[in-house]
């Protein structure tokens, strides 16, 4: 979840897993991907991953990294069901940033539909998480990632309803590790 400028927290995750590949890319070079690089191996995403931010509605997130391996960027929104979801998605569209240049969403990218079940200390979260999957480069030092969600239309997810307009974002800072 996160803060929007609607005051409201909404469920959008952002997790991070990962992906092996064999050339640094410097930051000139960085564009989001609907799919790895051929040949690349992919560190399947856990739903279980989505917890502390479901929990903890924060909006901010550091990773670190290792050097030389592509970052998968699932973007997930939870709603009571997959159907909910769905059309959720259908009004809702994102943007992604990188080191604070705006970068072209891909043509085509999987999009990935987990059950999710979180017990949080003030509550329980079951339901359903869909989510494009997104594939940046290697990070060689430090990069921020930002996810914009606007929405054309007023969404209910099953618990609450944002209205048209809402705008939200989160931000995830990947450090290289030493």
């Amino acid at each position: 979840m996160f803060h929007s400028t609607t005051s409201r927290a909404i469920p959008l995750v952002v997790v991070v897993g990962l992906s092996v590949a064999a050339a640094t890319v410097h930051a000139q070079e960085v564009q989001v991907r609907g799919a790895p690089p051929e040949g690349a191996a992919v560190h399947e995403f856990r739903a279980e991953n989505w917890k502390e931010p479901i929990c903890t509605g924060s909006t901010e997130w550091t990773f670190k990294v290792p050097r030389g391996m592509w970052i998968q960027f699932p973007a997930g929104w939870v709603a009571k069901d997959e159907a909910t979801a769905r059309a959720n998605w259908e009004h809702m569209r994102y943007e992604i940033s990188i080191d604070g240049r705006r970068l072209e969403n891909p043509a085509k990218v999987e999009w990935k539909v987990d059950t999710v079940r979180f017990e949080c200390p003030n509550r329980v979260v079951e339901g359903v998480a869909i989510s494009p999957v997104l594939y940046f480069p290697p990070v060689t030092d430090v990069r921020t990632f930002r996810l914009r969600i606007l929405f054309d239309a007023e969404v209910n997810d099953g618990w609450s309803t944002y209205p048209k307009g809402t705008d939200a974002a989160i931000t995830v800072t990947h450090k290289a590790k030493r």
